[in-house]
């Protein structure tokens, strides 16, 4: 999955749940802050489909 595609995914998430994805930082991975849970996204283009479902699970749980 497109890293760009995955962050879609992520505001879509922030925007059901009436919430901020705020970046905080980057080095190896960028950190995206969501309902004061931090998210650790990987800083290549394309995300396995694995890590990629793995964020979207933990997002989703974290804004239920």
């Amino acid at each position: 999955m497109k890293k760009r595609d995955l962050l879609k995914h992520l505001q879509d998430i922030a925007r059901s749940a009436d919430t901020d994805l705020v970046f905080l930082r980057e080095g190896k991975h960028e950190v995206w802050c969501l309902g004061g849970e931090k998210l650790y996204v990987p800083r290549h283009r394309e995300v396995s489909e694995g890590v990629a479902r793995s964020i979207l699970k933990r997002a989703r749980k974290t804004v239920q």
